[in-house]
């Protein structure tokens, strides 16, 4: 969930005007249901375009004993890859900041 709240964010250190928060908070908003009792395609579309299940709906079905071990390596993975790209964006927007009177 940090590296969503960064990646909705990160360009507030160049532009003074931008507020990804709206991004977060459906975010939330998504995973207060269940994926299982949404329709067969927004699953899908929350669970691998808009990864909201790994969020909230994996991890609870991992404690309850109701998924398969590979949804674990591959939220372990996910998790991996969003901390990496949401370093490397991160890095990038602060080289390019010019200070607050820039």
């Amino acid at each position: 969930m940090w590296a969503v709240g960064v990646l909705a964010n990160y360009k507030a250190i160049s532009q003074v005007r931008f507020d990804g928060m709206f991004a977060v908070t459906a975010a939330h908003n998504l995973a207060r249901v269940p994926i299982p009792l949404y329709g067969p395609v927004l699953q899908v579309v929350l669970t691998f375009v808009v990864p909201v299940a790994f969020l909230c709906t994996v991890p609870a079905q991992v404690l309850f004993g109701d998924v398969n071990l590979l949804w674990v390596l591959v939220a372990v993975l996910l998790t991996a890859a969003l901390l990496w790209v949401t370093s490397r964006l991160w890095n990038r927007e602060l080289r390019d900041y010019a200070g607050a009177m820039g």
